[in-house]
């Protein structure tokens, strides 16, 4: 059985990244940011970047510097740094990888420095491949359709896809596969049970009892 992991979110908890790289911005219009947390949750609720300035006290004018310099940010290697692996991985993923195939398809500018961070984080040698491509014009879903099958034939019924967004679910349904959307990402757990995935998880840690039992 195959299974397809979304990186950022069920794999790494990425949320002091995303904050540290949002405050930078945010100190550089001269506001002040607000806690990770705070930050988090409205990131949860798919705020959009004005209002994230405005709860910040900068102005729509700062909009276009402010999508500059994350764009520039977000995958510095020093910034990556700041990522976690979430609780129980370490554990569940050899777990998984010695029963089943796993793939990692995940949206990333600048291919050298996400080998680099699966490198440091020790993930590499748990999957078969490691699917990345940049954003388009296209929706984000398409792109992993399309990572997915330019590297294999994909199982309708049978493979699994895991993700913490509707991209996952949107994904999965194009190719038939079960989708798992979980819930301690970027996307809220009402967001998510909206967008009817067939298994809504708190964690990937949870994919041991759904999987593996």
């Amino acid at each position: 059985m195959k299974l397809f992991f979304d990186l950022d979110g069920p794999i790494l908890e990425v949320k002091f990244r995303h904050h540290r790289v949002y405050a930078e911005g945010i100190r550089a219009a001269r506001g002040t940011p607000l806690d990770v947390e705070d930050f988090w949750q409205l990131k949860r609720e798919r705020a959009s970047d004005t209002e994230l300035l405005r709860r910040s006290g900068v102005g729509p004018e700062a909009l276009d510097g402010f999508r500059a310099h994350r764009l520039r940010r977000i995958e510095d290697d020093a910034v990556l740094r700041d990522d976690l692996l979430q609780p129980g991985l370490t554990e569940l993923l050899p777990e998984l990888a010695a029963q089943h195939s796993l793939y990692l398809v995940t949206v990333r500018r600048c291919r050298d420095a996400l080998e680099r961070q699966l490198a440091r984080l020790g993930l590499t040698w748990h999957f078969v491949a490691v699917l990345s491509g940049q954003e388009t014009a296209a929706p984000a879903w398409q792109l992993k359709r399309d990572l997915i099958t330019g590297c294999v034939l994909p199982a309708p019924g049978v493979d699994w896809i895991i993700g913490d967004t509707e991209t996952e679910i949107f994904a999965g349904r194009a190719l038939g596969l079960r989708t798992v959307a979980v819930c301690n990402g970027i996307r809220s757990e009402a967001f998510l049970r909206a967008h009817e995935p067939d298994h809504l998880l708190p964690s990937a840690n949870k994919l041991r009892e759904l999987i593996l039992s």
